[in-house]
This record gives C-alpha cells, structure tokens and sequence, in this order.
C-alpha cells in the first residue's frame, strides 16, 4: 500500500520534464557537431554525384544544386 508522501503531484511531473527536455536540449546541443560529421559526409558522397549537381551548367548553379540536396538530404 502507497502511503500519501510516495505520490507523486502533477506539478512535480511538470517540473520534471522541463528539466529533462532542457537536459536533453543541451546534450543534443553538445553532441550534434559531432554527429553532423557522420550524417553530412552520407550527404556530400550522395548530393556530389546527384544529376542536378553533375549536369549543371555552372559553378554557381551546381554549388546550389549541391547546398540544395545536403540541405534536404
């Protein structure tokens, strides 16, 4: 049998995912630089052969082929 202080209040529910969300937000904050290096290096090898990149007429235009298709990779 549960006695009364093992309950637990909706404020301390509350309370307690607003530091987990913050807690997860700064080791999130923390770690993705260095997992953008393994999702962006996917993303060049894939977007650097893509046709958009290959068959554009100029630099410029495959420079923002290739942003266009790491940003939406």
């Amino acid at each position: 049998m549960k006695n009364e202080h093992e309950k637990i209040e909706p404020w301390q529910w509350i309370v307690g995912g607003l530091v987990a969300i913050f807690w997860l937000s700064f080791i999130f904050d923390i770690a993705s630089p260095y997992l953008d290096k393994f999702f962006k290096s996917d993303a060049k090898a894939f977007c650097s052969k893509s046709y958009a990149v290959r068959s554009a007429q100029t630099d410029y235009a495959a420079k923002k082929a290739f942003k266009a298709c790491v940003k939406n990779y």
